[in-house]
């Protein structure tokens, strides 16, 4: 296990500098936040009528980062218990957060027009997150990998 883990190190330490000058806790910290906006994304699309198969496709995505969180997390030397408690923990939070923006900005003390501009500047909000978390595909990718690895 020490040397798949020693192998996504180095694989890490050579995908970019923005990832780069993070330390391994850090990414692990913003991939499952990017799991939370995934998530969220995945909800955005079946309320909007884009279909089940796109949102599933985008929980699917939430579900990979997520993992990679937790790889990561490991690999800075957390135990795997450890490691999915903080990942799940850290998704939650954030979904919570992005869903206490969306209480708020549908509150009724808002106009019906207010509570629009509000909303459409949250999935603007989200849509704006989503490609600083596709930056990681190719590490989620890798970690995804290295997980089923170590499953076996």
């Amino acid at each position: 296990m020490k040397k798949i883990l020693l192998i996504l190190l180095l694989h890490f330490s050579f995908i970019g500098s923005t990832i780069a000058d993070d330390d391994i806790y850090d990414t692990a910290h913003k991939l499952a936040s990017c799991s939370a906006v995934m998530e969220l994304s995945s909800k955005i699309i079946l309320l909007g009528g884009s279909g089940e198969a796109q949102s599933k496709v985008a929980k699917e995505k939430a579900n990979g980062w997520l993992l990679a969180s937790v790889v990561l997390f490991m690999a800075d030397d957390m135990k795997s218990e450890g490691a999915w408690s903080a990942a799940q923990g850290i998704k939650n939070t954030e979904l919570s957060n992005w869903l206490a923006k969306i209480e708020f900005a549908t509150n009724s003390g808002f106009t019906d027009k207010e509570q629009e501009k509000n909303l459409i500047k949250i999935m603007e909000e989200v849509e704006y997150s989503l490609p600083d978390c596709l930056l990681y595909a190719e590490l989620v990718e890798e970690s995804i990998k290295t997980y089923r690895k170590m499953a076996y």
